[in-house]
């Protein structure tokens, strides 16, 4: 539980930092890599910042192109919250 909230805390500041000179097309991915595959995952970075004796921030972004129906689970994306951990953004 406690990984799934860390990816998800990830992906939702990854998401609202995403954007800048990133080049997402489609037209860019190698015909290769794109046989027989559902999704390509485009761009992955994980950063964790200790701000804090008590305060740590896990950032990550992550882009994935959907490209057929079978990847449609790709296209959800679900954060859990309790006491100790805390959604910041989105």
């Amino acid at each position: 539980m406690r990984k799934i909230l860390v990816v998800a805390g990830c992906l939702l500041v990854m998401i609202a930092n995403a954007g800048g000179n990133d080049n997402y097309s489609i037209l860019n991915i190698p015909a290769g890599m794109m046989k027989n595959a559902n999704v390509v995952k485009r761009a992955e970075s994980v950063r964790f910042e200790i701000t804090g004796k008590n305060v740590a921030h896990l950032i990550r972004k992550v882009a994935y192109t959907i490209l057929n129906e079978n990847g449609e689970r790709w296209a959800d994306y679900t954060i859990g919250y309790d006491k100790l951990r805390s959604i910041e953004s989105f």
